[in-house]
Formats: structure tokens, sequence, C-alpha cells
């Protein structure tokens, strides 16, 4: 791929960006047991368009919670026994996600994840997938011929986002973090329009 092709490439996902930003929409991220078809959600955030918490709790996901899970985002099995469950949560999300657009980094994981716990689609006027969005800007070709994916906190260092208070692999955390994402692209096509 040429330079020139790069540079429109990255035009476009910056420009998608920015239009994004333009929507009353909320942003959405959870934190799981593992990676599996039987993983279920521990902790899951929602936050609106300023970077408002509209939703921040950890889900009792009715199993343990595996050592390897932990050892990424600190959930233990102590901090979810009395945390509520998804039944309880699902009204609420459901409601925010079905009537504004929902961004997510790394949409395919998350909705997986929520479909597992819930054992149905979450109810959602329309997603995006920031992940997606950014493998374009970076313009890096992955291994099938597609756009390479970046982790949250690799694509954070490589646009000089600087520290957000929450943790990374906290719901609330990568909520921020994706947030700061789409904005710093939507800078970037302002300063390159």
């Amino acid at each position: 791929m040429s330079s020139v092709e790069q540079y429109i490439y990255r035009k476009v996902a910056a420009q998608t960006a920015h239009g994004l930003l333009q929507n009353d929409f909320v942003i959405l991220d959870t934190e799981t047991t593992g990676l599996d078809s039987s993983a279920r959600v521990v902790s899951l955030a929602v936050i609106d368009r300023d970077g408002r918490e509209i939703i921040n709790t950890l889900i009792n996901p009715g199993r343990p919670i595996p050592y390897e899970a932990t050892a990424i985002h600190g959930i233990r099995d102590a901090d979810v026994r009395d945390a509520p469950s998804m039944a309880v949560i699902a009204p609420h999300l459901e409601h925010l996600t079905a009537t504004r657009p929902t961004y997510i980094y790394n949409s395919d994981f998350d909705l997986k994840m929520l479909m597992q716990h819930m054992g149905r689609m979450p109810t959602m006027l329309r997603h995006t997938c920031v992940m997606k969005l950014y493998a374009q800007f970076k313009g890096e070709k992955g291994s099938y011929g597609s756009w390479k994916w970046h982790k949250l906190t690799a694509a954070c260092a490589q646009l000089g986002i600087g520290e957000i208070q929450s943790p990374a692999h906290s719901a609330i955390g990568d909520c921020l973090r994706t947030l700061a994402v789409l904005r710093a692209m939507a800078d970037w096509y302002i300063s390159n329009k």
C-alpha cells in the first residue's frame, strides 16, 4: 500500500471518529471470568459522551473467577459475592444501549460475553467497534490482509494519550481510554482537514 493510500484510509477513519463524536452515544466495556464459551461478565461500565459514569458495577457471575482472569483485572470471588446479578443490571444497560449508539473497543468480544451471560444478544440501537476503526487509522496490515488490531493500551500509547485516572483492564478505565482514542483520532482529523 502506498503512503497516499495509507493517508486516505487514516483520514477516513479519523473523519468517522469525528462523526461518531457528534452523536449522543455511550461507551461500554466489560471485564470477564475468561475468554471461552463459558465465560461470564464480572464488571460492567458505561460512560456518556462527556466521560461521565452511567454504570460502573461489579457483577456476580454465578461461578468462580479463575486466577488467570483475576491476574488481569484484579477482581476476586470475594469482590463479587454480594454484587448484583446480570439479570438486575440488564434492564438499565439495555435502556441505555437501545436508545443511543454504543461504542466498544473490541465489540466482538464484549458483545459475545454479554450474549453468553444474558443468554441472548443485548438490545442495542447500533454499535461501533473502536478497535477496528483504530486499526484502519493506524494502517498496519495484519497477517490475513485486514488491518492489524492493537490492544487498547497500545493504541493509547501510540496516540500519546496521557494518564487516565482509572486503571487499564478495569471496565471504567477502558471506557475512558476508548473515549480518549476516539477523541485523539477526531483531533487528528481536525488538524489534517
